[in-house]
């Protein structure tokens, strides 16, 4: 509560950051802040943790968002209108449902332009998409599982308007790809006018 009181009370802050932080034993972190233009949340990525939190964020003006952190019990995330990048990274290590959590936090931020996005197998399966109308730069980076292929040509179904696609695969882990006999993604053929592969490796 006390951070969340400092945090009100700064009425020209521009730049908050939690760099290799924990709100496990806080009910929440409740940002409400309308100057706030960029924001880092980088907490403690530890498997025997308590994710029962909620992440309340109310900064109609932020215009960069950085998330890295297991899935939390909830996220309220309101008047994200002007954000214009985000770089979320997010886990599952409990063994709680993380389906609505993940989608609310994906959700919130549907209007970003640039996007970088870290996902875990678990949450790649439940997650609900929302539409990126606004989406024009978007890079995975990749946790090997199979079957992510599908995933992505969701997402492309979901950003319309692509122009860049960045495909990263940090682990270096040889996946099976297969070829999918479904409907082009619209962004292909209309929008997307740059690809790059990163640590990309298959085997038959």
């Amino acid at each position: 509560d006390s951070i969340n009181r400092l945090i009100s009370s700064c009425h020209v802050l521009q730049d908050l950051a939690f760099t290799e932080c924990s709100v496990a034993n806080a009910s929440g972190l409740n940002i409400q802040s309308p100057s706030l233009k960029r924001l880092v949340l980088d907490f403690d990525v530890v498997e025997y943790r308590d994710f029962n939190y909620v992440v309340v964020i109310n900064a109609p003006n932020l215009v960069y968002f950085q998330y890295t952190d297991a899935v939390a019990e909830g996220y309220a995330l309101s008047n994200m209108k002007s954000l214009e990048k985000a770089d979320i990274s997010i886990y599952r290590f409990d063994s709680s449902d993380c389906e609505t959590s993940a989608t609310h936090l994906i959700q919130g931020i549907c209007t970003v332009r640039s996007l970088s996005l870290t996902i875990d197998e678990v949450i790649f399966q439940t997650c609900r998409l929302p539409i990126f109308h606004n989406l024009i730069e978007f890079e995975y980076r990749g946790l090997g599982f199979n079957g992510r292929e599908t995933w992505l040509v969701e997402f492309l179904r979901c950003a319309p308007n692509l122009k860049t696609l960045t495909l990263n695969f940090l682990d270096f882990e040889r996946t099976r790809w297969k070829a999918l006999s479904i409907e082009v993604p619209s962004c292909l053929s209309f929008h997307l006018k740059e690809i790059e592969f990163s640590c990309f490796d298959t085997y038959d």
